[in-house]
């Protein structure tokens, strides 16, 4: 069940990972828990670098907030 299952291949694959995360948790309440970068890893089979793209786009838009 890789990531690039049914996505289009030309899409970089952080982005088809920023797409899923918010898909599947983009109507969390604010200040919610996300998921931590290797559970991410673990659920869409990525490597860490690209969650971490994935996550700082996020972060950019202002959808996400990253705590210490």
């Amino acid at each position: 069940n890789g990531m690039r299952d049914g996505e289009n291949a030309k899409t970089p694959l952080y982005q088809v990972v920023k797409e899923r995360l918010m898909h599947d948790f983009g109507t969390l309440p604010y200040y919610s828990t996300f998921p931590s970068e290797r559970e991410i890893c673990e659920t869409y089979e990525v490597s860490r670098p690209t969650v971490r793209t994935a996550l700082d786009l996020l972060e950019q838009e202002k959808k996400i907030i990253r705590m210490p």
